[in-house]
This record gives structure tokens, C-alpha cells and sequence, in this order.
């Protein structure tokens, strides 16, 4: 017999069950069994901030608490940049506050992702204490924030030394939608597009960008696709079913050649946007449960392990 899933039980259900229903594709949710049995899919999430946001008090804006709020999506691993990174000269204060916020949590959950400012002196030693004082797996930039761009003479340098200290590099393109700003920021363009001629150059480096969707234009988005192996995050993709658009290859704003599930990767942009609503992103597209599973965890895992 079949089973209604109301919206009440729907979301009081946890995030295995509907990962499982998403995978079915004779499945919808006004008729799904609840006895489903598949393995335990768990998240990593690859875009999460630490620190405080200056415009806005964030419901979940310390450690602990964003921590408590991910582990309730089993989100087994969080990659931790900080929202000081955008507007604080010291960096290595800055890193140095994120390592120990993340160390306080213990058991390798908030793994710290440190930066760099190319416009600031002496960012090759920040970029060394990332690696081998602080331990950290990979750094993350914010060119629109920190007042350089992918054009600046010393980005081929930093991709190349982040490639050569195995440490996965990540492009922030935005932190909030534009009409959100507050008047007194001005938050500069970003070209993405040197990563295009840079990237096959770095064969071996590990490049992902999050929130990158209003400055990667589809024309960039088919080029970075097929001519390099950048991965892309999902905080921002907001089209009904745009993780199955992307794949699909989409016309109608997110590029129009299709991409696989092995370069897509799950990012929340937590606590700034609520988790919930990247894990929505995977319930609305058909994907298989081995796509669900390369999005959820498997993509990111091996973009640590190089």
C-alpha cells in the first residue's frame, strides 16, 4: 500500500531518507516507501565562514553553534573560511584566530581554509604559515573584497605555489547578492577568466569556486568545463532543478555544456544562507544516488587528497 508524505513528515525526516528518495526515479514524495535502506551518504561542506559578518547578526554566527546545526545534516566535515578575511589587514591574525576556532571543535570537523591578500606585503609568508604552521588543507580567496583580481601579476604565482604545497585553492566570486550591500561597500568585479589559460599550466592544481555563479558568465562556464578542471560549488545554483540543469547543460543562464556530478561540490555558504536550502538543491533534481553521493562527499574528498 502506498504511503502519503506530508509536508510535516517530509521535513521531519532525515536527510538519508530523502537523499534516498531523490535517487528513485519512479519515486516522488506523495508516494514514497519509508522503509528505504541505502548506505549512510554523509556531507562534506565546503563553504562555510567563521568569524563575524558585519552587516547582518547571523542565528548560527559562532563555532559551536554552527557546528551543532551542520552535525544535524550529517555534515561530517565543514571547510571554514572566515568573514574577517574581507576587511582585516593582519591575515595571519586572521588565520591564526580561524585555526584555533576550528581546533576548539575538535575531531578534524571544521577543517580551516586560511587566505592570503595579494595586495598586501609579504602574502607568500602568509601563505607559508598557512601550510606549515597551521596545517591547513587549502586556502580561500576573496578578490571582489580584497582588492585584487585573478589579473594581478602574483595570482599565477600563488596558484602555482599553493599546487606545489598540495593545498586546494578556492575563488570566492561573492559572500551576498549585490542589492544586499550595505552603502558604504563597494564590492569590485571579478574576471575569472585568466583561470582558463592558467589552469592547464597547473596540471596538478586544485581550484574550486564558491558562490561563483553571477561571475562566471555561461559563455566562461562552457570554457572552464571543458578546458580545465575547476570544480564548482552549489551555494548559489538557484534554479528550480539547477543541479540537474548544470549537469544537463542549460541555455538559459548556467552554461549550455553539460558538466558531470565529479565537478560539482557541495557548499552551503553557511551561516550566511541556511543550510537547508542547499540540501533542497539536491532533493529537486533527479540524480542517482551514486551522483547524490559524488555531490554530497566523494568529489570533495578527493579534491583534498589531490
Amino acid at each position: 500500500m502506498t504511503q502519503k508524505l506530508n509536508r510535516r513528515k517530509f521535513f521531519g525526516t532525515t536527510f538519508l531518507s530523502a537523499a534516498a528518495m531523490a535517487a528513485l526515479p519512479e519515486t516522488t514524495l506523495e508516494a514514497a516507501a519509508p522503509d528505504i535502506q541505502v548506505a549512510n551518504p554523509q556531507i562534506i561542506d565546503t563553504n562555510v565562514n567563521l568569524g563575524t559578518w558585519p552587516f547582518r547578526h547571523l542565528k548560527y554566527g559562532n563555532p559551536k553553534s554552527l557546528a551543532t546545526k551542520l552535525k544535524k545534516h550529517r555534515v561530517k566535515q565543514a571547510w571554514a573560511g572566515s568573514f574577517d578575511a574581507l576587511f582585516h589587514k593582519n591575515i595571519d591574525s586572521v588565520n591564526s584566530r580561524l585555526y584555533e576556532d576550528c581546533k576548539n571543535e575538535g575531531s578534524n570537523f571544521l577543517l580551516p581554509f586560511g587566505t592570503v591578500n595579494l595586495a598586501w606585503p609579504d602574502w607568500q609568508e602568509d601563505l607559508r604559515r598557512c601550510h606549515e604552521v597551521y596545517k591547513m588543507k587549502g586556502i580561500r580567496i576573496y578578490p571582489a573584497y580584497q582588492t585584487f583580481d585573478l589579473t594581478d601579476p602574483a595570482f599565477p604565482e600563488l596558484l602555482s605555489e599553493a599546487t606545489k604545497r598540495g593545498m586546494v585553492l578556492q575563488i570566492v566570486g561573492d559572500m551576498d547578492d549585490q542589492r544586499n550591500h550595505h552603502p558604504i561597500i563597494e564590492v569590485r568585479n571579478v574576471n575569472m577568466n585568466p583561470l582558463v589559460d592558467l589552469l592547464p599550466k597547473e596540471k596538478n592544481a586544485r581550484v574550486q569556486l564558491l558562490y561563483w555563479n553571477h561571475k562566471v558568465n555561461p559563455k566562461l562556464q562552457d570554457r572552464l568545463i571543458q578546458e580545465t578542471n575547476v570544480s564548482f560549488d552549489t551555494a548559489r545554483i538557484e534554479t528550480a532543478g539547477g543541479v540537474e540543469k548544470m549537469m544537463n547543460g542549460n541555455p538559459l543562464g548556467i552554461g549550455t555544456v553539460p558538466t558531470t556530478a565529479g565537478r560539482i561540490v557541495f557548499g552551503s555558504h553557511a551561516p550566511y544562507f541556511p543550510v537547508e536550502s542547499s540540501l533542497l538543491k539536491l532533493f529537486e533534481s533527479t540524480l542517482t544516488l551514486g551522483q547524490m553521493k559524488q555531490i554530497m562527499e566523494e568529489n570533495a574528498g578527493k579534491l583534498l587528497k589531490g
